[in-house]
């Protein structure tokens, strides 16, 4: 799977800086201002040993009240934030194994 400092540049510029901080205590506004040739680095290499960090699989679940009683547990629904770095890359990775899987086939 490639990818090219283009992608990673535009994938950066995406990132919206009023987000949560995520696990791996990089946070958005810090992550779309970094050198993306570094950002492209770590990308490439985790693509290329097959090996991702732990802090991008890493998860904090928060619970968001959604109406009702704040008192029910049903009253509220997860949401997890996820490695910005990881989330960004998620749609192209499923893309691209999905055309690899199909070529394949």
């Amino acid at each position: 799977m490639n990818i090219t400092y283009e992608q990673t540049y535009k994938k950066l510029k995406e990132i919206r800086k009023d987000k949560s901080q995520r696990p791996d205590e990089l946070s958005p506004g810090l992550l779309a201002n970094i050198a993306e040739y570094t950002v492209y680095h770590m990308i490439w290499n985790s693509l290329d040993t097959g090996i991702i960090p732990e802090d991008w699989k890493t998860a904090n679940i928060t619970p968001i009240h959604k109406g009702g009683s704040k008192h029910q547990t049903s009253s509220y629904r997860p949401i997890s934030l996820t490695s910005l770095i990881c989330k960004s890359w998620k749609p192209y990775c499923e893309t691209k194994s999905y055309v690899i899987w199909k070529t394949t086939d």
